[in-house]
């Protein structure tokens, strides 16, 4: 089977050869089947003009018990450059907030950064891998956060943006312990990003921990963040939950995205004391709370039951107009198949239909400024 498309002035194609297939799942798209090691080529172009030739297996990837496997689907969506899918077959629109790209060639700004808190991707992830998924399953919109492997220079996801005007949001990474932190966003801020994301779980591991989430040397960030209408983005445990609402309450107006369900532990008995901070967060009108990594967050497979009392409470506390949904797309392949991450939300989460558009739609389209 072949697809071919147009991509970045230059024919881009996808040849893949099955392994042993087994019965498809009802989700995924027509035409497509599972299979447990399928051989995939993907020819492309970057937007830094590099000719890309991927070959390989799709490997079964270790994660828990009843899990799936990726899909066809996951690994060749076309790629596209100027048609875009941005509807999907019953009508709905989906906004997907949080996507990881990168692209390691040798322009200045596309290297992993020396000192960074997690580990270095060991091949490229390009934008254009990205909107072969979002046409291919008719994504409308993604907000690309910068991957903490490529640290504080933010350039490639600013060049995202430059590309592909209109379609792209973007969230970028600024230094918490830097004196010059508020200058610093600022700076990203002109050049296109509608906000930064800090990392409070990282430095758990560092002697003095968080230390920076409520301190008085980060208030000058916090004030050109509501200057700017900067999002201030936070990937945390609950635990951080205390430090952060006293900062929310020295700077109100400040808009905070929560990410990852919060973090829960769902080993915990009900009712989840130790996820209260980050229900508490709902008090202050600016905060919204995402449904993303919960493929980490759970013990099970598809569809993670464990992690659904959290996103209820979640969408109790806050409701479904201050709620998103967001896949971690990380480029070089995804751990969870785009065709679950999107059920687990349209069909496997306790919501209603008006819930389902605000998260998937309404809520992001308002805070990232997307129109169509």
């Amino acid at each position: 089977m072949t697809a071919t498309s147009r991509c970045a002035g230059a024919t881009s194609w996808v040849r893949w050869i099955p392994g042993r297939s087994e019965a498809a799942s009802g989700r995924l798209m027509p035409g497509t089947t599972r299979s447990p090691n399928p051989i995939c080529i993907r020819i492309g172009r970057t937007l830094s003009g590099v000719v890309w030739i991927r070959v390989g297996f799709a490997p079964d990837v270790h994660r828990p018990s009843g899990a799936r496997r990726r899909t066809m689907t996951d690994l060749t969506a076309p790629l596209t450059g100027n048609h875009r899918a941005t509807v999907r077959p019953d009508g709905t629109k989906v906004i997907d907030t949080h996507v990881h790209v990168w692209a390691l060639d040798d322009k200045p700004g596309h290297q992993p950064a020396a000192g960074a808190k997690i580990a270095w991707p060991k091949g490229p992830a390009p934008v254009e891998w990205l909107i072969g998924d979002m046409d291919g399953y008719g994504i409308a919109h993604s907000v690309l956060v910068q991957s903490s492997a490529f640290g504080w220079d933010n350039t490639y996801v600013i060049e995202c943006l430059e590309a592909h005007p209109g379609r792209f949001a973007g969230i970028g990474l600024v230094n918490p312990e830097s004196p010059t932190n508020a200058a610093d966003l600022r700076h990203w801020m002109a050049r296109g990003l509608a906000g930064v994301r800090f990392h409070p779980l990282f430095y758990d591991r560092d002697e003095r921990g968080a230390w920076w989430v409520d301190a008085p040397e980060n208030d000058a960030l916090w004030e050109v963040a509501r200057e700017t209408g900067a999002i201030l983005q936070f990937h945390m445990w609950p635990r951080h939950g205390e430090a952060l609402a006293r900062m929310i309450a020295r700077h109100p107006g400040v808009r905070v995205i929560i990410d990852h369900i919060g973090k829960p532990d769902v080993t915990e008995a009900s009712p989840h004391a130790s996820f209260d901070p980050i229900l508490r967060l709902a008090d202050f009108p600016g905060v919204h709370a995402k449904i993303g990594d919960y493929q980490i967050a759970s013990k099970q497979g598809y569809p993670w039951p464990d992690t659904h009392a959290f996103v209820t409470k979640l969408v109790g506390a806050f409701g479904a107009d201050r709620m998103m949904w967001g896949t971690g797309f990380p480029g070089s392949g995804r751990l969870v198949p785009l065709a679950d991450a999107l059920a687990y939300v349209e069909k496997d989460l306790p919501l209603t239909a008006a819930q389902r558009h605000a998260i998937l739609w309404e809520t992001p389209a308002h805070l990232f400024g997307f129109t169509g």
